[in-house]
């Protein structure tokens, strides 16, 4: 199924690739659950409907919904127009539907959220304070405990370490970027300190800003290297890959957006002709830094009127999200999800069922 002014793209099973979740909108007051299957090329298979409860969809801000990474667990995050302490809501649901856990009255709004790469720890972030985690035990209850952090600072969560024995996040005072002022909560003690470098192996579902799973693309799983801008104020914006004692150059345009898959560097933007209107379509690429770098395409998608974001990448799949352009501003949601192979350039597409548009809630394993 076609969706108007989208490139036609060739859909195909993609063995190996993990399946992922989505959401769409029922009506203002319900939403369904997705999963997707690549692998199978089966389209989106129904999960089960999702009742919101702080307000309609339609607020200031929307609705984020965040699977665990083994499938077990759906978080869903509400906020709607008003005072924050009666509007917001977070609850944990099973995957069956069924709510085991309901945020108490009063709570700070959640700005983000990540889950733990085991799935064992769910972590709810508001700013400038507190962290909450709540940790899942194999007797089926629910610990919570909050952290208040510093109210000298304003911090946001990226995501746990590897092996969920803390949270790294950066601190975001005066609008820095997540690169600029990395820390790390240590669980145990509860203690937040300055880290010199991001760390390797973080790797799990996280909201933020945006669909997908930014910053955490950004982030050499690894080496915990990251792919930063620099300049700006203090001279040319330039991309370029920041590690601890160093910073070099990737030679690719920051009009781009970059990310890692392993120790490659993938890059997605808009083909550059300068009289296209429409758009002139969409390329995906692998990258070898240079001045410039070398850009070798992966995915080429068609012109038409609309715009594409890379949203997330996970074991050489990248996935792209491709939103029909429809007036200004632009609104939010993807008109469909394409995943690609970087191996093999080879994808599979999602199209939306109904009329509601997708919205990403997070990579699950691949199908038993």
């Amino acid at each position: 199924m076609a969706v108007d002014g989208l490139p036609t793209i060739g859909t195909q099973p993609l063995p190996g690739a993990p399946r992922l979740a989505f959401w769409t909108l029922k009506n203002e007051t319900t939403l369904i659950l997705w999963r997707w299957d690549p692998a199978s090329d089966g389209g989106l298979q129904r999960w089960f409907d999702i009742t919101l409860k702080a307000g309609s969809y339609f607020s200031s801000e929307p609705t984020s919904v965040l699977v665990s990474p083994d499938g077990r667990f759906v978080a869903v995050n509400e906020h709607a127009v008003g005072d924050p302490a009666s509007h917001d809501l977070v609850r944990v649901l099973d995957a069956s539907g069924h709510v085991l856990l309901t945020s108490p009255d009063g709570m700070p709004r959640t700005i983000d959220m990540a889950w733990a790469p085991d799935s064992s720890k769910l972590a709810l972030a508001a700013v400038p304070v507190p962290w909450m985690v709540l940790t899942f035990n194999s007797s089926g209850t629910i610990a919570t405990k909050t952290y208040q952090l510093s109210t000298d600072a304003a911090y946001r969560l990226i995501g746990f370490t590897a092996k969920a024995t803390a949270i790294i996040g950066y601190e975001s005072t005066g609008e820095a970027e997540f690169w600029d002022k990395p820390v790390s909560l240590d669980l145990a003690t509860g203690k937040i300190t300055t880290i010199a470098s991001f760390p390797g192996g973080m790797r799990s579902n996280t909201s933020s800003d945006r669909q997908g799973t930014y910053p955490l693309d950004r982030i050499n799983e690894t080496n915990g290297d990251v792919l930063a801008i620099s300049g700006g104020a203090k001279g040319p914006a330039a991309w370029v890959v920041k590690s601890a004692t160093s910073e070099t150059p990737v030679g690719v345009d920051t009009k781009a957006e970059l990310a890692w898959s392993g120790d490659t560097i993938i890059a997605s933007g808009a083909v550059p002709v300068a009289t296209a209107s429409p758009p002139a379509g969409w390329v995906v690429s692998t990258v070898k830094p240079g001045k410039p770098a070398t850009l070798t395409p992966i995915v080429e998608l068609g012109p038409g009127p609309y715009v594409s974001t890379m949203a997330s990448i996970r074991d050489g799949f990248v996935l792209l999200g491709l939103l029909q352009l429809r007036g200004w501003p632009v609104q939010p949601g993807w008109s469909e999800a394409v995943l690609a192979a970087a191996s093999s350039g080879r994808t599979a597409v999602a199209v939306a069922k109904g009329s509601g548009d997708l919205w990403f809630a997070g990579w699950l394993p691949p199908a038993p």
